[in-house]
C-alpha cells in the first residue's frame, strides 16, 4: 500500500507533463465574454471530504498533493446549453462550480476537435483564459487536460463552425479539485 502512495504521485507527475505539453493553444477570446450567449446551466459538484483528503496525504509523507478528483459525467451530449448564431455556427457552454475549491481542472476522457472548432476554459470574470484549443490538440487516445482555472468555478465554452456541425467530441467524467493552498500556489 505504502508503494503505491510513493508512485501515484510520480505517474501523477509524468502523465501531467505529457498532457501539458499538448496544450499548445491560439490564443484568442471566447465569444461568451464578447456577447451575451444566454443562460447557461451550472454543474455543481461536490467538495471531496478534506479530512479524508488530508488523512491520506498524511499517511502518504513526503508526497503532498494539491488536487484530488471529483467524479463528473458531462459533455456536448449531456449537460452544457447549445446557442446558435445567425451564420449557422453554434457554441456550446457549461459553468463547473465546486465549493471551497481553490482551483478546478477538466480531464476529458473523449476529446476532438474539428478544424475550426475552439475550445475554452476561463473564469466567470473573464480574468484567466486557457485555450483556444483546436484541431491540434487532437491525439489518437483522445484525452485531454485543461489545466486550473483558479477560483470554485470555471467555464467551458466550445465553438462549432457550421460545416462541422456535430462532428466535435467532448466528454468528461474528472474534475481535478485543487485544496492545498501552499501546494497549489508552488505549481
Amino acid at each position: 500500500m505504502k508503494l503505491t502512495y510513493r508512485l501515484f504521485p510520480l505517474a501523477l507527475f509524468l502523465w501531467l507533463a505529457v498532457s501539458l505539453q499538448a496544450q499548445r493553444s491560439v490564443g484568442g477570446q471566447p465569444l461568451g465574454l464578447r456577447q451575451d450567449l444566454g443562460d447557461r446551466p451550472t454543474l455543481n459538484l461536490p467538495a471531496p471530504n478534506l479530512n479524508k483528503v488530508r488523512q491520506a496525504d498524511k499517511a502518504n509523507g513526503n508526497n503532498p498533493r494539491f488536487a484530488v478528483p471529483v467524479a463528473a459525467d458531462a459533455g456536448l451530449q449531456q449537460g452544457g446549453n447549445w446557442t446558435e448564431l445567425p451564420d449557422g455556427s453554434r457554441v456550446w457552454q457549461i459553468e463547473l462550480q465546486s465549493p471551497g475549491a481553490l482551483g478546478l481542472a477538466v480531464i476529458y476522457d473523449d476529446f476532438f476537435l474539428p478544424a475550426g472548432a475552439r475550445l475554452f476554459m476561463y473564469s466567470p470574470d473573464g480574468r484567466q483564459v486557457k485555450g483556444a484549443y483546436t484541431f491540434q490538440n487532437n491525439r489518437k487516445s483522445r484525452q485531454f487536460f485543461t489545466g486550473f482555472i483558479r477560483g470554485n468555478s470555471a467555464i467551458l465554452e466550445y465553438y462549432e463552425p457550421a460545416e462541422q456541425r456535430g462532428r466535435g467530441r467532448l466528454h468528461f467524467s474528472r474534475i481535478d479539485y485543487a485544496y492545498n493552498k501552499q501546494e497549489f500556489r508552488n505549481s
